[in-house]
């Protein structure tokens, strides 16, 4: 059993890699930004970014930040 159970680790796990999207970062311009600086601007109470994924014609998945002016309105209004 544990030999199964190895054996299907190590199939499964490399299997799993050839799978995965590339993802590309982008801020409110467009311009293409790493992931952690991504994450600093998504995560920015004061400004109110949402993400918005979509997979674009070459494959790859591009994660970009939008602002959200009615999340804007909404905060300001429960302050």
């Amino acid at each position: 059993m544990k030999l199964f159970f190895i054996i299907s680790l190590v199939v499964l796990i490399p299997l799993g890699n050839l799978f995965c999207q590339d993802k590309v970062y982008l801020d409110t311009t467009g311009k293409e930004i790493s992931f952690t600086e991504f994450q600093v601007k998504w995560r920015d109470r004061d400004t109110l970014r949402t993400r918005w994924d979509y997979i674009g014609k070459d494959g790859k998945r591009y994660c970009q930040l939008k602002k959200t002016f009615m999340l804007l309105e909404k905060f300001k209004l429960m302050k």
